[in-house]
């Protein structure tokens, strides 16, 4: 391509990062391929009800049971409720650790080469109507990284929300004192915030306030969950 200047102009190549993966079979081979592609490490990020369905999905299990045979490290953080205890506890037997962290929405996983994220559905949960998004993009993986290391160093070993589960309804049987409400829980997660001067990574607003007010850094870069 010539502009009226004579000056040869080449558009610029765009290389995809990200890829939407369509159809049943080609999600499924997407989900498969990530978990045979792992060389040491397997982190997920999930919300209260994302780990139940992965949990009944067979092949999942045995990919899951695979990759640990061959040495690959998996950790997973969820939002552990009342309704997915016994999931939760069933997890905890078949990876390396589980952690908890309220009010989180996200669905994603990183490898040592891949992120796959759930595109969020209004449809129900199943395994034939998930959806994902996949990257090998180098940058696009120390991104969720990123994410998901900001989110571990947050989130609580599992037996300790297990324990005060357990303590709250067996309070509740007894009629002690009441569940949990939605309300007494804490703001939903939906980006994480790192601040440009000090490299510091928040996942709360309100860290972030404070963080300018101590120290007066002013330049921070969001990025979402998923």
């Amino acid at each position: 391509m010539t502009t009226s200047g004579g000056v040869k102009h080449t558009e610029p190549t765009r290389i995809p990062v990200a890829y939407l993966i369509l159809g049943y079979e080609n999600n499924r081979n997407a989900i498969i391929n990530f978990y045979r592609n792992a060389k040491s490490v397997l982190n997920f990020c999930t919300d209260a009800s994302m780990r139940e369905v992965m949990t009944m999905v067979d092949w999942v299990k045995q990919e899951l049971s695979a990759a640990r045979e061959r040495g690959v490290k998996c950790n997973t953080i969820t939002d552990i409720t009342i309704d997915n205890l016994q999931f939760c506890k069933l997890i905890m037997s078949r990876i390396d650790e589980l952690r908890h962290l309220d009010g989180l929405p996200a669905n994603f996983g990183v490898s040592d080469t891949e992120a796959i994220a759930v595109v969020p559905s209004p449809g129900p949960r199943d395994e034939h109507n998930l959806q994902f998004i996949q990257s090998d993009s180098e940058s696009v993986v120390a991104t969720k990284q990123m994410i998901f290391d900001a989110l571990w160093t947050r989130a609580t070993p599992a037996q300790s929300r297990i324990d005060e589960l357990e303590g709250k309804r067996k309070a509740n049987v007894f009629g002690n004192r009441s569940m949990a409400t939605a309300g007494e829980r804490k703001n939903a997660i939906d980006r994480i915030y790192l601040c440009k001067d000090c490299h510091l990574t928040f996942v709360y607003s309100s860290e972030v306030e404070y963080h300018k007010r101590a120290y007066g850094h002013e330049n921070f870069r969001e990025f979402p969950l998923v």
